[in-house]
């Protein structure tokens, strides 16, 4: 089974498209070999929300595990979701520890001031259904507290966790998002959203298939000020050591 565990970010679509694209899964000796998506950023707080029709973002608890399969499992989850065996192959494409932090209240801020469908949380079940996961969560943060970047960047510093409420739902998003993985030894491979084409040379060695590069782009969202990212660096200074040592 190959997993590939993935960092949200503003090349992640692209290089899962490339990814898939490139992957050649005929074996002979297996048949019916599949591409699945396992894409939760976000972790129920109460298991007992688990299939509760209110849970519009459709998240699981932490302490589910995703199937096995003959295949490809792809998505943003957290590594309590994880259920590897030693015969798996299971890698990630990271980004800069930091850049990361800022990346993430990009996109926060883009869904949180996206029009949204529904302002006063009384769309039927079936429209909410056929939204899709953006568009869903711009409507659980339009109804919650909006952060700015300092109130955001300070929440970080101080380790304060950050909670979504919609529908009587509690939602957590999984520390990766924020801090990277705490198993990043146990990978089996590591590459990088800035060394894109040099990631995607060294999977196309292992996966022995074609993953085609893209034309350079940033490899992040965020354009703004960079808010206490001395005290950012200091604070995440061993992630970004692992982060700098990495050779892909």
């Amino acid at each position: 089974m190959i997993i590939y565990q993935a960092m949200a970010g503003r090349l992640y679509p692209k290089i899962l498209d490339s990814i898939l694209d490139g992957i050649d899964l005929y074996d002979p000796d297996v048949e019916n070999k599949q591409i699945k998506e396992f894409h939760y950023p976000y972790l129920l707080c109460n298991e007992n929300d688990y299939q509760n029709s209110n849970d519009i973002l459709k998240m699981i608890p932490a302490t589910l595990k995703h199937e096995r399969f003959e295949g490809v499992l792809y998505g943003v989850f957290s590594t309590s979701n994880l259920n590897k065996k030693k015969e798996d192959f299971h890698f990630t494409i990271i980004n800069h520890p930091v850049d990361q932090i800022y990346e993430l209240f990009a996109y926060w801020n883009f869904l949180a001031n996206k029009p949204s469908l529904d302002e006063t949380n009384k769309l039927s079940l079936d429209v909410t259904n056929k939204l899709s996961l953006d568009e869903r969560i711009s409507m659980v943060f339009k109804a919650n507290q909006y952060h700015s970047l300092e109130e955001y960047i300070d929440i970080i510093l101080n380790n304060i966790p950050i909670y979504f409420y919609y529908n009587g739902i509690k939602y957590q998003p999984i520390k990766e998002l924020f801090h990277g993985y705490e198993n990043i030894k146990d990978f089996n491979y590591i590459g990088k959203f800035s060394e894109i084409k040099k990631t995607f040379k060294s999977l196309s060695e292992i996966f022995d298939s074609y993953i085609k590069p893209f034309d350079r782009e940033h490899a992040t969202s965020y354009r703004g000020n960079f808010y206490k990212r001395d005290l950012l660096e200091k604070m995440l200074k061993d992630q970004i050591e692992i982060y700098e040592n990495i050779k892909c």
